[in-house]
């Protein structure tokens, strides 16, 4: 999406698509943590990715005017304002000081696209509506807020997707702890619209997954003549090909299955050529650029690795991506292996046929 916002500047949907992936990638970093202080926490820590965020719904915002991308700049710059004075950390400077005006902007455009939308409502009215309930939240009118969202939700137009969309958003300012009561009261108007959607329409089924079972590895690479300590010696290579098959064959792991791992020297690789035998498709995502991820993780004298890389690269089924063109580059101080991990267990969750059904498991001693 970098790539297309780049290539296509004048583009304000584009800008806020890029803006909805930085969002998402800051969602992940902290969705799953336990408490409401590691949260916040980390939100502040990885809040280079909702600046991101802000500077491209921002600049669509200069462009066009409209409340979509308005809006996203609203909110997100007001939850970093709740995350600074609840954590006491200060976040990424978004370096926009005309907040109020953009409040004013978003106001406008949204109440324009209502009354363009006329007595036949439609789709635009729907998330116009939305906008100025999600506007009066973030204002601190609670009371307001449950209105408009009740409006919007219960119009005829109104839709289960829309539904669901309001809702992240709600579920958003719920996870880092905003204005609580306000978002709960939207909250439970909405659920209650969803529930009777779903009662109507008899329930709502997920389409079939792309695979029906997705496995991630993440394993040591095989030791270097120099290394000080064992960790994963040359000789130890034929039991961890044991361990891993046995505990592919107790997953059923074959066809129409997904593998995924890092395609280092050593455990990645011996994982992958054991699903990609076992009829798999087999992901490489890879943390450098080939030449420089070759040196570092595959190659090692008086060895095969390398070539076994290749050989597994060209195989039927497998497919291999880089985290530099997939992902750019990562923000500063990041390592880039322990962003390949974090890249590898969200793909999954993507591709898995239910994220809660994830399970891990640890091969060996």
């Amino acid at each position: 999406m970098t790539r297309v916002a780049e290539e296509h500047a004048q583009d304000t949907e584009a800008q806020g698509i890029l803006g909805r992936v930085y969002k998402d990638l800051w969602r992940l970093e902290w969705n799953d943590l336990q408490t409401l202080e590691e949260r916040q926490q980390q939100a502040v820590a990885s809040s280079w990715y909702i600046a991101s965020a802000i500077r491209s719904y921002n600049l669509a915002t200069r462009k066009h005017g409209d409340y979509y991308n308005g809006i996203n700049v609203v909110s997100c710059l007001t939850l970093l304002e709740h995350l600074k004075s609840a954590s006491g950390e200060e976040p990424v400077d978004c370096e926009i000081d005309d907040l109020d005006d953009l409040v004013s902007v978003v106001r406008f455009a949204a109440h324009n696209a209502l009354d363009s939308a006329g007595l036949d409502g439609g789709e635009d009215a729907v998330w116009a509506m939305a906008t100025l309930g999600e506007l009066e939240l973030v204002a601190g009118d609670a009371e307001k807020a449950r209105r408009i969202y009740r409006e919007a939700a219960n119009t005829p137009d109104t839709n289960y997707f829309q539904i669901n969309s309001m809702l992240e958003q709600i579920q958003l300012f719920e996870c880092l702890g905003f204005r609580r009561e306000a978002v709960a009261a939207v909250k439970k108007v909405l659920k209650q619209r969803r529930n009777v959607l779903e009662q109507r329409f008899g329930g709502l089924k997920r389409s079939h997954p792309r695979f029906e079972k997705v496995v991630v590895f993440s394993g040591h690479m095989i030791d270097r003549a120099e290394r000080s300590e064992e960790r994963f010696p040359p000789r130890k290579e034929g039991a961890v090909w044991e361990h891993i098959a046995e505990q592919l064959e107790n997953w059923d792991i074959g066809e129409g299955d997904l593998a995924i791992c890092g395609g280092a020297r050593g455990g990645d690789i011996l994982f992958a050529e054991l699903c990609a035998d076992l009829g798999a498709e087999v992901w490489l995502l890879i943390a450098l650029p080939e030449n420089e991820f070759l040196e570092a993780s595959v190659r090692l004298p008086d060895s095969d690795w390398e070539q076994r890389f290749f050989d597994l690269r060209d195989r039927e089924g497998v497919k291999v991506a880089l985290q530099i063109e997939r992902l750019k580059s990562p923000p500063k101080g990041t390592s880039v292996f322990s962003r390949n991990n974090l890249w590898m267990i969200n793909t999954a969750r993507v591709e898995a046929n239910d994220p809660k059904d994830l399970e891990a498991a640890r091969i060996g001693g």
